[in-house]
């Protein structure tokens, strides 16, 4: 299931259970590319992220969260929540009116090549790299 996904299930089920429901979700990814001798030695790549839920049950607020996003971790999310609510002392809590902040992908055009591109490009910088290094390298007399 996607985060987009996710959130649209927990608020579905958050509505049916008639809680007042927040849903944060966050993923980020990382890639790592290493050259060397004008060679691809290294890949890495690594995702992470997870989904969160605030409810409010009568001015009272609980949280939790999760990395997975199958319909059973969500649910255990949403009834955990109720619970953390449920435990906590009135405060007043409640859910602000808002919208939905949409989808922030900060990677940026320049940098969503395929990885193929992307190892093309690291051996290239490493051969500049090394170029630059030998014409710096003057003999001394």
């Amino acid at each position: 299931m996607t985060y987009k996904e996710a959130r649209q299930y927990l608020l579905s089920e958050a509505k049916k259970r008639g809680l007042e429901a927040e849903i944060l979700a966050s993923e980020s990814r990382e890639l790592t590319l290493e050259s060397f001798e004008s060679k691809l030695v290294q890949i890495t790549q690594a995702t992470q992220g997870g989904i969160g839920v605030r409810v409010v049950i009568g001015g009272k607020t609980g949280y939790a969260s999760s990395e997975e996003r199958t319909p059973k971790a969500l649910d255990w999310v949403l009834n955990e929540a109720k619970e953390n609510a449920e435990l906590q002392s009135k405060t007043g809590g409640f859910i602000p009116a808002g919208q939905a902040l949409g989808n922030k992908d900060l990677i940026g055009e320049g940098l969503s090549a395929p990885v193929e591109e992307k190892a093309a490009k690291a051996i290239e910088l490493e051969k500049q790299l090394r170029q630059d290094e030998r014409t710096k390298q003057v003999p001394m007399t």
